[in-house]
């Protein structure tokens, strides 16, 4: 052994460390990218005129306003994701976990709590504005 190997040993497994560090980087921040960090709710909104209710429904996006509708499945009943009259102010129009994926070829399936801004009327659409989801699944729409 020379007196420059043992310099290049300690260089070459600082190089190894430092990109394992990298990588291991990489791999968390991939990992984090489809988390959403919860910000307001609209549930706290003061436009908000009855208690919130959760809904299995599938939620797409239609022309016409508003732009986000829910089918209440198993019925006929169509609640508006209000965009428009009762504009969200410091919370987010959708919950992250669907906002993020939006589009005019995709349905979201899955359990809506939602809060209504309008009483229920026959044959009219409420709008409401969607608290949260869960049980989310996404598909294609045909």
């Amino acid at each position: 052994m020379t007196h420059g190997q043992p310099r290049d040993w300690l260089r070459s497994s600082e190089i190894a460390i430092g990109r394992r560090l990298t990588l291991l980087l990489v791999i968390l921040i991939g990992q984090t990218q489809g988390l959403a960090v919860a910000g307001p709710s609209c549930a706290t909104d003061n436009r908000v005129i009855a208690p919130c209710f959760t809904v299995h429904g599938r939620l797409s996006a239609w022309n016409g306003t508003p732009t986000y509708r829910i089918w209440v499945v198993g019925t006929k009943r169509i609640l508006g994701v209000s965009e428009g009259q009762f504009a969200p102010n410091e919370y987010e129009l959708l919950p992250p976990e669907i906002a993020q994926r939006t589009g005019f070829d995709t349905e979201y399936f899955g359990d809506f709590t939602v809060c209504p801004f309008e009483p229920v009327k026959p044959k009219t659409m409420r709008l409401v504005c969607v608290a949260s989801v869960a049980n989310l699944q996404i598909t294609e729409r045909k």
